[in-house]
């Protein structure tokens, strides 16, 4: 489960518009919840629908967006999300 990996909170939403993807009903639903909730991040899958959402989202929200991590990890001492990334086609690791 997501507790298993540190999550604190998960949210789960039902609801009959939201049985079938539609990118403009799910990004309505995910800014609502996060201004609602106001969490610290919050992380898509690098799924097909997860990377048609994110930048919707992100851009609405006015928030950072990093695309196709390979490695997540908080930072001990500032609790901040440190992301690495591959950068120029693979050849290197961005973090």
């Amino acid at each position: 489960t997501l507790f298993e990996y540190g999550a604190e909170v998960v949210y789960h939403v039902e609801a009959p518009e939201l049985e079938s993807y539609r990118f403009d009903t799910y990004t309505k639903a995910l800014v609502e919840l996060t201004r609602e909730y106001n969490p610290n991040m919050f992380l898509l899958g690098a799924t097909h629908i997860g990377r048609d959402l994110a930048p919707r989202v992100s851009r609405r929200l006015n928030a950072g967006l990093t695309a196709d991590c390979t490695e997540l990890t908080i930072d001990e001492e500032t609790k901040l999300l440190k992301m690495t990334r591959p950068a120029f086609g693979g050849n290197i690791m961005a973090t």
